[in-house]
């Protein structure tokens, strides 16, 4: 167990590469899992109005339209990216078929994403940015656009040459921080929900409930993903 102090570049012995690839992956994916339904069973309690379609011939759509957004999110952050996330570093099967994996993963994330955001600009009809959430979550969707179409063209398209090697880094990083804004925003609309003190006591244990479960799941991924620099000091010059 002492050797993971020591500070070599992606080395770690057997036992906790074990701990982070598989026994974090695993919780992190299946905490995200089950923050989703979480989500889905929070909607559906007292006050919360479940889900609903919008009403283009009424002037205001049902606020139950907005919880699909909320819904839809979840599912493009939780259920589907984060465990693409995880592909390369824990899934048991050869690489050619994690990356299908990864890729038919982060299409259902990206067209989720896409989803729930166009439900929000309609609800809120076009209006202005006025809030945090809005701000973290179109960066979020912004880059996961803009690193979805940098890793289509690249590694599916298989265009880009040497560029493939070289960006692939920034890919990994890009996604990875799009996934960790995308939840923490769920995080944030979470807490505007509870901070409109419209629920009873039992669907706000809930939002407290969820909250652990997503950060419980975040940390997770961040372990199995996260890679280590190796940071010990250049050898000295014999004076």
């Amino acid at each position: 167990w002492d050797e993971i102090s020591v500070r070599k570049p992606d080395n770690l012995n057997e036992r906790w590469t074990f701990i982070f690839r598989y026994i974090c992956g695993i919780l992190g994916v299946s905490s995200s899992v089950l923050a989703t339904y979480m989500i889905y069973a929070w909607i559906h309690m007292p006050r919360m109005n479940s889900l609903a379609w919008r009403r283009p011939h009424e002037p205001i759509h049902p606020k139950a339209y907005i919880n699909s957004h909320a819904l839809a999110m979840t599912v493009s952050f939780c259920l589907c990216m984060a465990p693409s996330m995880t592909t390369f570093e824990m899934w048991p099967t050869e690489r050619c078929t994690n990356k299908n994996i990864h890729e038919y993963l982060n299409v259902a994330s990206l067209l989720a994403g896409l989803g729930g955001l166009g439900m929000a600009i309609d609800y809120n009809k076009w209006a202005p940015i006025k809030s945090v959430h809005a701000v973290v979550g179109y960066a979020a969707m912004a880059l996961l656009v803009l690193n979805f179409m940098g890793g289509y063209v690249m590694y599916v398209m298989g265009k880009g040459g040497p560029l493939k090697g070289s960006l692939k880094p920034l890919h990994k990083r890009a996604g990875f921080f799009a996934l960790m804004a995308g939840m923490a925003n769920i995080l944030i609309g979470l807490m505007y929900k509870q901070a409109a003190n419209r629920y009873d006591e039992e669907t706000r244990k809930a939002i407290n409930r969820i909250a652990g479960v997503l950060i419980f799941a975040m940390f997770n991924i961040y372990c199995c993903v996260s890679r280590f620099s190796d940071k010990s000091d250049p050898p000295k010059e014999e004076q």
